[in-house]
């Protein structure tokens, strides 16, 4: 998948699906190693290519169920304002 992997294949707001087919936003970046995606209500995530399972239909879904996604810490989300 990772040679696969590019803004031609994955265009940039191609949605974003998780193995148990919740959506988790929108592709905002694509590279050979990972791809970012933005939600409206949550940070950013950003995810390693190995993470995708299939691109099709204009949709790209992960290996990964909605849970397993990795969030980054509340701190990170509030833009490092914890102290």
């Amino acid at each position: 998948m990772v040679g696969m992997v590019n803004e031609t294949k994955v265009p940039v707001g191609t949605p974003v699906f998780s193995r148990d087919g919740v959506e988790l936003g929108t592709i905002l970046e694509v590279s050979e190693t990972h791809v970012v995606i933005g939600h409206q209500e949550r940070a950013e995530l950003r995810l390693p290519v190995n993470d995708i399972a299939r691109i099709s239909a204009g949709r790209l879904e992960l290996r990964l169920d909605a849970t397993d996604v990795r969030r980054p810490p509340v701190e990170a989300q509030q833009g490092g304002r914890g102290r």
